[in-house]
């Protein structure tokens, strides 16, 4: 190969890099507005997840059957053949509950006693800003506070959002984003896992193993994952804590000890 040629395989590479990286930065440049406004949609739509869902059942057929398919927990009113239901849901299952009641025999509307008014930002892991916000009820009284959080998973930094009550304890935690490894890490979006949250206070956002208590029982072979979702919502009840009590609130995410790498399990989680 003479200098000619290298010449000339040195200037093609040039160019075809040259050409790939443009493409590169055009795709991004095209993808990237898109990819964020469906994340702050996604957010958006989680955030009205995170109260009770109130629903106006006017019942043309039999109130007992509408009733049937309320799941538990929900809380009912009866009047003169309309419910009045308040019942804690996310997502698509407010929709899969409305479309169950109108097969039951009910005309269905949704109404809402709460206001979310976002307060302000806080970087709950660095350089990830987040926000947090205030939840009033219909005469404007506070009724509950809701913060977005991350904290350092196995891969990446799940985010989420915690909905802490007045008394300053958990309820309701949902994941927004995750990278958790599939059939292990991802078993945070198992509502048994979630479910643990609710009512826990500042000193019982913990991980533990084998017997709960009070505490969080970690996910098998996911501690580290089940530690992210849990120190992300303890830092967040920390914030509203502090917030509430007048102290100079953190605007950063507390630190958290690692667990030493024998807890942790053979698969690293």
């Amino acid at each position: 190969m003479n200098f000619k040629e290298i010449i000339r395989i040195t200037f093609n590479l040039v160019v075809i890099y040259a050409v790939g990286g443009a493409l590169l930065a055009w795709l991004y440049a095209q993808t990237s507005p898109v990819i964020y406004n469906n994340m702050e949609e996604d957010k958006a739509n989680a955030l009205k997840g995170m109260m009770p869902v109130h629903l106006i059942a006017n019942v043309t057929g039999n109130a007992d059957a509408v009733k049937a398919v309320l799941p538990e927990g929900a809380k009912v009113e009866e009047k003169d053949g309309v419910l009045d239901v308040e019942v804690d849901l996310y997502k698509k299952g407010k929709e899969k509950l409305i479309k169950k009641m109108k097969s039951a025999g009910a005309a269905v509307t949704e109404s809402s006693d709460y206001k979310t008014v976002e307060k302000g930002e806080w970087e709950p892991v660095h350089k990830k800003k987040a926000k947090y916000f205030e939840v009033q009820d219909k005469d404007g009284q506070v009724a509950a506070y809701i913060v977005e959080s991350y904290h350092k998973g196995y891969s990446g930094a799940p985010g989420i959002f915690v909905a802490i009550d007045k008394d300053l304890t958990v309820r309701k935690v949902e994941i927004l984003t995750h990278s958790e490894t599939p059939g292990l890490g991802d078993e945070i979006e198992n509502p048994a896992f979630k479910n643990q949250f609710k009512g826990k206070a500042l000193g019982q956002l913990e991980v533990v193993k084998g017997e709960a208590g009070d505490k969080i029982l970690a996910i098998t072979g996911a501690t580290i994952s089940s530690r992210s979702i849990t120190y992300g919502t303890r830092d967040a009840v920390q914030l509203i804590t502090d917030l509430t009590s007048g102290a100079a609130a953190p605007m950063t995410g507390m630190s958290h000890e690692a667990a030493p790498a024998a807890e942790e399990g053979k698969d690293g989680h």
